[in-house]
């Protein structure tokens, strides 16, 4: 500074004078004091005497460095992707936290106060092999007759007298295949021979429970519903429209309905229900009264009350050392849907 107070440039300063108020000049060099002097700015600058110019002095550690621009930059970019990772790691962390509520949520599902575990899973698909498939076979026949007596607990009952008669009702489907080769393929015993057309069964082996018999020849054997039309008609059936009549006697859905028997074999010759006919093969009659009993409540039909206790007595052989049991070709192992039923009212 000169006399009134103005900054002159280094190179006015005369000598002896140091660049810094305070400073001392040791050897052709200017030191700082022990303690520094707060002069301001100026304090940031250790200048020595012979490189006083116009310009900046480079800066002492009391002052942040100078970056060349491209270091700079690389270290601007640097922490833009320490930043951008560190943001990367965040959402990483809040999506393992919503999922793991999501889980959490998910597995509470169907808990109740009454019931506060999760319900087990479904299982949706499950291969079956044929020792599968003869192991739920053989499961499902030797349940059959408590499944039977069950059954038939809830069948309503019909008063036998004044009964209708018998009207129009359609024959079986004889279409390519036909009802009757379709239930004769499905209860051989054996892989069936068919006609150049495929249409018809011309060989297999059959066996008709109610006799006792086992019949190779078709010429010999027919298909008939196990209850005949006549104790349909009498159960509920004489209300049925056409087209529940015409499902009835074609119902190939579930293998109780239709079966095989000796052609003029003396089956069912009255076409009665069980108080009034059954097997003469006792062995039989458990066989018989359980697919009696599931045509029944398939088809909603009613029962008369002497017909209810043949049936009680002929499912009462069923744990007889000389029954046959229920019969393995009438019991599907697979959900069979139920038939649609329709209603004519007089």
């Amino acid at each position: 500074m000169d006399e009134a107070g103005a900054w002159q440039p280094p190179e006015q300063w005369p000598e002896d004078t140091p660049p810094i108020e305070g400073w001392t000049g040791v050897a052709g060099a200017w030191t700082p004091p022990a303690e520094p002097v707060d002069t301001g700015p100026a304090t940031r600058w250790n200048v020595a005497v012979d490189e006083r110019t116009d310009t900046a002095p480079a800066p002492t550690s009391n002052r942040l460095p100078v970056l060349h621009p491209t270091a700079l930059a690389a270290r601007t970019s640097a922490a833009q992707d320490r930043r951008g990772l560190l943001t990367v790691i965040g959402a990483l962390g809040a999506a393992a936290i919503l999922l793991v509520v999501a889980v959490v949520l998910i597995s509470q599902a169907g808990a109740t106060d009454d019931n506060p575990d999760p319900a087990p899973p479904t299982v949706v698909f499950a291969a079956e092999s044929e020792a599968d498939r003869a192991a739920a076979r053989q499961a499902a026949t030797a349940n059959a007759p408590s499944v039977a007596r069950a059954r038939l607990d809830t069948l309503d009952s019909h008063d036998p007298e004044n009964l209708p008669a018998v009207d129009s009702w359609p024959p079986a489907d004889d279409a390519c295949p036909s009802v009757v080769d379709t239930v004769l393929a499905h209860r051989s015993t054996i892989e069936v021979t068919l006609s150049d057309n495929g249409c018809t069964v011309t060989g297999g082996l059959w066996t008709d429970r109610w006799l006792g018999s086992t019949i190779g020849q078709v010429e010999r054997i027919t298909v008939e519903p196990l209850i005949p039309v006549e104790v349909v008609v009498a159960s509920g059936g004489a209300d049925w429209d056409d087209a529940t009549r015409a499902s009835y006697v074609n119902d190939t859905g579930h293998p109780a309905t239709l079966h095989v028997v000796t052609r003029g074999g003396g089956h069912n010759p009255n076409r009665a229900a069980p108080d009034v006919w059954r097997p003469a093969v006792t062995s039989a009659w458990c066989g018989y009264a359980v697919d009696w009993v599931t045509v029944k409540h398939r088809w909603n039909l009613t029962v008369s009350d002497a017909e209810r206790d043949a049936l009680v007595d002929m499912l009462d052989t069923c744990s007889s050392p000389g029954s046959i049991g229920a019969d393995p070709g009438s019991i599907p192992i697979n959900v069979v849907p139920s038939p649609e039923i329709g209603y004519v009212r007089r």
